[in-house]
């Protein structure tokens, strides 16, 4: 397995740092020759925010049969795995006023690749079980494979296993394209870096991978085991629905409203529209009708004095 790195790992002691109160420690990058490339990078403890651009849920099942025809001592074994994969992007989609120069940078210590491919995988875990995250990295690699030699990117996962009830609500929403975006939030996630700042926010981030493949060397020699991606202190998923309802024309509505507050109800309008022989010819009737009314009236009279 040959790992895409052109430069190396080391550490700076306290005893090579300038500002020994801002920080202890720090890693650095250095080239062939040992000289320190880029700035000092410590831990990064603030929060980093993904959106979703991508959703695949998978559900799989994998069933294996014991036999005296199958080689090795083997079990009847039927496993059923579920997952949501989710597809991220850097930045927050909630802030889409945020200029880009904003949304940080994430790079594998080692390279000036820009890492690309960053994942949250959901898992549901057994009744009981208590929930919880972490994370994993790994730096770009070759590998060969019935000669064929096969490269993988560098890639950030994130993993977060939930109560079944929660996954069930979480796959229905998905299933009915109820979600119109999906932001993810993770701070305090061991093996960040970057250099030191006194705000809250980045525009750069070096990741440690999971692996030893980006090896920390010490001028001593002695073994050195920084924090690498593996813990996430906190993560918050949130996955929105948004209904956006635009103001109705004026047209629209037979109720208004005048400029003092009153409520004007407008009389019933005909299909077509009344013009002046329809408004005629309407008055007519309310006078024929008036008259009808009278006739009947003065006849019930009559008829009751008759009697």
């Amino acid at each position: 397995m040959d790992f895409h790195l052109e430069r190396s790992l080391r550490l700076k002691t306290a005893e090579e740092i300038e500002h020994k109160n801002l920080y202890s420690w720090a890693i650095v990058e250095v080239d062939g020759a040992g000289a320190q490339i880029g700035r000092d990078q410590i831990p990064w403890a603030w929060t980093l925010y993904f959106t979703a651009t991508s959703v695949t849920m998978s559900d799989s099942i994998y069933v294996r049969s014991a036999g005296e025809d199958i080689v090795g001592a083997v079990e009847d074994e039927r496993r059923i795995d579920q997952i949501i994969r989710i597809k991220l992007r850097p930045g927050d989609a909630r802030h889409r006023s945020w200029p880009l120069e904003r949304v940080p940078q994430y790079r594998m210590f080692g390279t000036d690749r820009v890492i690309d491919n960053f994942e949250l995988q959901i898992h549901p875990i057994r009744d009981g079980a208590q929930e919880y995250t972490k994370a994993w990295a790994s730096a770009s690699y070759s590998a060969e494979a019935d000669f064929l030699t096969e490269t993988e990117p560098d890639i950030v996962i994130y993993y977060l296993f939930v109560r079944p009830e929660t996954f069930a609500k979480y796959a229905a929403k998905l299933s009915m394209a109820a979600v119109d975006e999906i932001v993810m939030s993770a701070h305090r996630v061991s093996g960040m870096y970057s250099e030191w700042s006194p705000s809250i926010s980045t525009r750069s981030v070096k990741v440690l991978a999971t692996g030893k493949e980006q090896e920390v060397q010490t001028a001593s020699g002695e073994p050195f085991h920084p924090p690498r991606i593996k813990e996430v202190g906190e993560m918050q998923l949130f996955i929105n629905r948004k209904l956006q309802f635009g103001p109705s024309s004026p047209a629209e509505d037979d109720d208004e409203i005048d400029g003092q507050g009153t409520i004007r109800i407008d009389e019933p309008r005909s299909p077509g529209g009344t013009g002046p022989d329809m408004t005629a010819m309407l008055k007519s009737l309310q006078g024929t009708g008036r008259w009808i009314i009278g006739l009947l009236v003065v006849l019930i009279i009559a008829v009751l004095m008759k009697q």
